[in-house]
């Protein structure tokens, strides 16, 4: 391999685009000081990767770019092509020519091509490592390069020798693949420490969680009903707006009609104002009556008052009516006895009259036959006669008086009589009306207290039923949530009993290939079940060995163990339940332990299991006795010489011999899904039951607001009408 051109524009002095061919052999390049020579060399190490700047004698990277002269502008960029012939191979994967190229722009941006194709600088070192052409080769020595070779020390020496011997490439590897490895150290250390955080948020993050999607869920509910409610809007506005159009029509017509009015109310008008010339002349002339009437109207006024004043007096004078009424009585029945007396002289006058015309008749006759001076005799009895005719005359007059008056004394008396008895009936009746108004607005006084305690006495009801309603309804949401909480905790740790997420790479692979892999029975952790209180207990006792697994019979483990090999999946180990033997404390340290104050029993005895899978869990937890407390623990364990394990309920192990293990994980995981499992099953159960009690009552409570409220609206519209029936009876009173 050997340089074939180089290529230069814009590099220090090289303003216009210059070519320099390099032939077989030798070329050398000759000029005086000053006219470029070095540039060329400073312009191959730049295109070949050189990032020092002090190398290439300038302050800062753009400074290789043309910076000008008095007749000629700086340019904004430089570029620089190596092109390498590459056909004996020196070079594995690369063509029989190398084209690199290296681009610098006044703005600070750089780019590097090979063969056309822009690369990072690293490809560009990683291409010319160990050929003699890197950065940092000896390849291309410059001025004084030489001198400082020689008195370079030793360290920088072997680096020379390294680079010629093709050893740098590896180094550089090296030392990039162990800062790599520190740099992955550093963030493993970084992921355990995040993940130590983590662990602790997750329970908060969880429970926010559920409130997150608790809020998505009524989010997407609230958007849903607005939607409905802004499509019964639109729907609403729709029929308002169409009615508004078949009103405005209406209107239009209306208006039409208005105006055509308007037009025969403006000819009416004008017709009106003639008439109102003539109306005016009229209107002088009843002005003069219009005050004739005032003064009649007056008049008329003072009369209703004179005669209101005595509709007042009359109730005054109804015993001086009715003494009145007597007196003139007394008087008519006074004037019915002269009447009677009168009528009988009168009679008896008139049987004397008769029986004088007798008498006057009988003696005429005798003096027509037997007076001598006849015509004294008839002026006699003619003036007697006529004193006769006078007398009964002033009887018949007086007579006629009597009954005159008798008859104006009884029509007064009547007449009195009927206005003292109209009288006597308004006024029965005005007292009738007045005792019933009195009795109405007494009524009226007590309906409306009997309605405004009721109402009171109804909204404390009401209030203390909404109060109910409102801390049921709290309650029925409380327990939702816990169910809530609850059913996505079992939901998780069913996915992860169903994708036994929970065990180790091999385990896992194992118990997912169960069914195919054939005589797989489980987990330990899977088929046993314990108190609670045992969980941290029990999890130090089994330790590894809650995950391995249990099999039928030795074939089914040589099966399981060939699955793991042949993909790979990590390393498991297995119980067959055909030699796997049970095993017992011996009869003194049984007795020992059983003897020790806070001692609460055998590992194996604190476990529920199937019969079936007796030797494995005796093997397992029968020689491990279980302890309430440290102190106990470590009296129990004196008394047997350390010959027993013993674990306590905070996780304290006391192993055989004398050792002790204790301390906190620092996460709370466990490997025992199952009885958890149980207990969430369970406390879902009760919470589900509570909730439906608690939504019966909330459902209660919400029928007792509902009725309770329409009781207090009827209460409150029967107290309005009582309200204005009290107020229209106090001013009827």
């Amino acid at each position: 391999m050997y340089l074939k051109e180089i290529e230069i524009q814009g590099f220090k002095s090289f303003a216009d685009k210059t070519r320099v061919i390099f032939d077989q052999g030798v070329t050398a390049v000759v000029g005086p000081n000053g006219s470029g020579k070095s540039n060329i060399t400073e312009s191959l190490r730049w295109a070949l990767g050189e990032s020092s700047v002090k190398s290439l004698r300038g302050g800062k990277m753009p400074d290789v770019i043309f910076a000008g002269t008095e007749t000629r502008k700086p340019l904004n960029y430089a570029c620089v092509t190596v092109v390498l012939d590459n056909r004996d191979g020196f070079i594995k994967q690369a063509a029989k020519e190398i084209r690199v190229e290296r681009h610098i722009y006044r703005s600070g941006d750089s780019e590097y091509k090979i063969d056309g194709k822009k690369v990072r600088l690293r490809d560009v070192h990683d291409l010319f490592m160990d050929t003699g052409l890197g950065r940092d080769s000896f390849s291309i020595i410059s001025q004084g390069k030489v001198e400082e070779i020689f008195n370079s020390k030793p360290e920088e020496r072997r680096a020379i020798f390294e680079e010629a011997a093709g050893v740098l490439k590896f180094k550089t590897r090296r030392k990039e693949t162990e800062s790599k490895l520190v740099q992955t150290q550093d963030n493993l250390d970084r992921l355990e420490d995040i993940i130590f955080e983590l662990e602790g948020q997750i329970k908060p993050l969880e429970k926010q969680a559920l409130v997150a999607k608790r809020f998505l869920e009524l989010d997407q509910q609230r958007q849903v009903l607005y939607l409905d409610v802004l499509i019964a809007q639109i729907e609403v506005n729709k029929k308002d707006y169409d009615q508004a159009v078949q009103e405005e029509a209406s209107i239009q017509e209306q208006l039409k009609a208005y105006y055509q009015k308007r037009e025969e109310y403006e000819a009416e008008s004008l017709r009106l104002k003639q008439s109102r010339q003539t109306l005016q002349h009229q209107l002088s002339d009843d002005q003069a009556s219009l005050l004739e009437l005032t003064r009649l109207l007056s008049d008329l006024e003072k009369q209703i008052e004179l005669a209101r004043l005595e509709s007042q007096q009359v109730a005054r004078s109804r015993q001086e009516n009715q003494e009145r009424v007597n007196s003139l009585e007394e008087r008519l029945q006074v004037l019915r006895n002269q009447l009677e007396e009168k009528q009988a002289n009168t009679k008896s006058l008139q049987e004397e009259l008769e029986k004088s015309q007798v008498a006057l008749e009988g003696l005429e006759k005798e003096l027509a036959s037997f007076s001598e001076d006849p015509d004294q005799v008839i002026d006699y009895l003619r003036e007697k006669y006529v004193a006769l005719m006078q007398d009964e005359a002033e009887r018949s007059n007086e007579l006629t008086t009597i009954e005159n008056q008798l008859e104006a004394s009884a029509q007064l008396s009547q007449s009195k009589k009927e206005d003292f008895q109209k009288q006597v009936q308004i006024e029965r009746e005005l007292q009738e009306k007045e005792h019933q108004a009195t009795k109405d607005y007494q009524a009226a006084q007590a309906r409306l207290k009997q309605l405004l305690e009721t109402y009171q006495s109804e909204a404390k009801r009401f209030e203390e039923a909404r109060q109910a309603y409102q801390e049921a309804q709290a309650k029925m949401f409380d327990l939702l949530d816990q169910s809530k909480e609850k059913q996505a905790r079992i939901n998780s740790l069913e996915a992860i009993q169903k994708n036994h997420s929970n065990f180790y790479a091999g385990v896992k692979s194992v118990l997912q290939e169960a069914t195919r892999l054939g005589g797989i029975v489980g987990a330990v952790s899977e088929k046993l079940s314990f108190s609670p209180e045992y969980q941290t207990a029990l999890e130090i006792a089994l330790g590894a060995s809650s995950q391995h697994i249990i099999v039928e019979d030795e074939g089914a483990a040589t099966r399981a163990i060939e699955h793991l090999k042949k993909n790979r999946s990590g390393r498991a180990t297995f119980l067959p339940l055909t030699t796997i033997k049970p095993r017992y404390l011996t009869g003194k340290n049984q007795e020992l332990i059983e003897a020790c104050p806070g001692f609460l029993g055998i590992a194996s005895s604190l476990v529920d299991y199937d019969p079936s899978l007796e030797s494995i869990f005796q093997n397992l937890l029968g020689v491990t006795a279980i302890f309430d407390t440290i102190e106990h623990a470590k009296a129990a364990a004196r008394k047997v010489a350390y010959q027993v394990r013993i674990v306590t309920l905070d996780g304290t192990e006391l192993r055989t011999g004398g050792s002790y293990a204790g301390g906190a994980n620092r996460s709370n995981n466990s490997i025992f899904i199952k009885p958890e499992l149980d207990r969430l099953h369970q406390e879902l159960a009760s919470l589900q039951k509570n909730l439906r009690e608690v939504e019966g009552q909330v459902q209660e409570q919400q029928d007792q607001v509902t009725q309770s409220q329409e009781t207090l609206e009827s209460l409150k519209s029967q107290g309005e009408g009582a309200r204005l029936e009290e107020q229209r009876l106090q001013l009827a009173f």
